[in-house]
């Protein structure tokens, strides 16, 4: 059978999680999913201990700041020599001025000027 990219990628998530992992690490694991099913998995995984049974730890990275609604806890990575440029929840962090609002903001920005475009 050939499945597409995003295919993959989310029966790859569903093999992880049937596991039952106390741990999951995902590295930009909406990718190639199209924005409807990366908007269902980010709520599935928020509702986890309802959808699976148990509440695993789900640690989660992307460039798409509007999806750190779904952390507890954001840590934004930088690359000066102390190495993380924020950290709290997304609460906190989207009107604390610092460098996750700016490219939130920025990124909210874009996506208005996709639209109009």
């Amino acid at each position: 059978m050939d499945l597409s990219i995003g295919e993959r990628q989310k029966f790859a998530i569903a093999r992880a999680l049937l596991r039952r992992p106390a741990i999951i690490v995902l590295d930009e694991f909406t990718s190639a999913l199209d924005p409807e099913d990366t908007n269902r998995l980010y709520a599935f995984l928020d509702d986890r201990e309802q959808n699976l049974g148990y509440k695993p730890t789900v640690l989660f990275s992307s460039h798409d700041y509007k999806k750190g609604v779904y952390a507890d806890r954001i840590i934004m990575l930088a690359k000066d020599k102390h190495g993380i440029a924020a950290a709290g929840t997304f609460e906190d962090l989207s009107v604390a001025g610092g460098d996750f609002q700016r490219k939130l903001e920025a990124s909210s920005e874009t996506r208005r000027a996709r639209r109009r475009a």
